[in-house]
């Protein structure tokens, strides 16, 4: 109180439902400042238990601390506490700021934890791959020693026989390995080609939509067989994009003549990208054109 220049009161134990009218209420007979009264809140609009009253004059916080000090809001005593301007502007800013970080979704200690692992998991890492290229090492010069004393010890053979050996043994297996490779390669095509699925997407839904209203936006002609949609990790809900299956051209061209059409408030833009045209550089032109193309290319 000796110290005590600027008329400002920190106020304690306000309860959860406390409101800027029963603050004033509470402070009858002195006369606060214009906007002089703050209370601290979170996200869900609840009084965290403090807050600060700014009075016109000094006068009138003295009397405040007096009168009102130890006294009842609703079923809470209140408790008062010399402040001033300074410490009132860093609480305020400081509330900002964890207000902001909830509604984001983040938080700090969460993210020097997150970078704490991670540089863990990268030590590990680099850890285990030295280890690996010291064991490597050792290994290969171990098989160096061995070679170099099975090579003094083992009879000569003469170098003509071996290099024909082993030119006819390494043209066999050249042969075999491209007729394998070949085979290989001709049975993912033909497997590939039979299981295509057709890929379209989807932007500019509303924020709330569910797999559910996609398909009621959708006649039971095109269908797709199956939903992905799209989630935005800082938001953590739906983007407005998601990714449609289709397992026939007859059924991408019916979802396209729903392009720029209206679901609920916001109208939509559908686009044709199959995985199996995606070099095409229109994406947008229908799957019949695309096909036709297709069709004549070269196999």
């Amino acid at each position: 109180l000796v110290s005590w220049r600027e008329p400002v009161i920190r106020v304690s134990g306000l309860p959860f439902a406390c409101t800027m009218a029963d603050v004033q209420n509470f402070f009858e007979n002195t006369e606060i400042a214009k906007n002089g009264i703050y209370i601290t809140r979170d996200m869900a609009d609840k009084a965290l238990g403090d807050g600060f009253v700014a009075f016109v004059t000094m006068d009138n916080a003295y009397k405040a601390m007096d009168m009102h000090n130890h006294k009842h809001i609703q079923h809470r005593y209140i408790e008062l506490f010399p402040s001033t301007y300074d410490e009132a502007k860093r609480r305020i800013m400081s509330d900002a700021r964890s207000n902001a970080r909830q509604f984001v979704g983040e938080d700090e200690e969460e993210e020097n934890k997150k970078n704490i692992n991670n540089n863990n998991n990268n030590t590990k890492r680099n850890d285990r791959s030295r280890s690996r290229q010291r064991s490597r090492s050792r290994s290969r010069s171990q098989d160096h020693r061995q070679r170099e004393i099975k090579r003094h010890h083992s009879p000569v053979v003469p170098s003509p026989v071996r290099s024909h050996v082993s030119s006819k043994s390494g043209n066999q297996r050249s042969l075999n390995s491209s007729r394998h490779r070949s085979r290989s390669r001709s049975v993912t095509r033909r497997s590939s080609s039979k299981n295509v699925e057709h890929l379209v997407k989807i932007r500019g839904m509303p924020y709330t939509i569910v797999e559910d209203d996609i398909r009621k936006f959708f006649p039971e002609t095109c269908q797709p067989s199956r939903i992905e949609i799209l989630q935005d990790r800082r938001m953590k809900r739906p983007n407005g994009n998601a990714y449609l299956y289709y397992n026939t051209l007859d059924e991408v061209n019916e979802a396209l003549k729903y392009d720029r059409k209206y679901m609920g408030s916001r109208y939509v833009e559908i686009y044709f990208d199959s995985p199996r045209y995606s070099s095409l550089s229109n994406r947008r032109k229908k799957p019949d054109s695309i096909s036709r193309r297709s069709s004549c290319s070269p196999p």
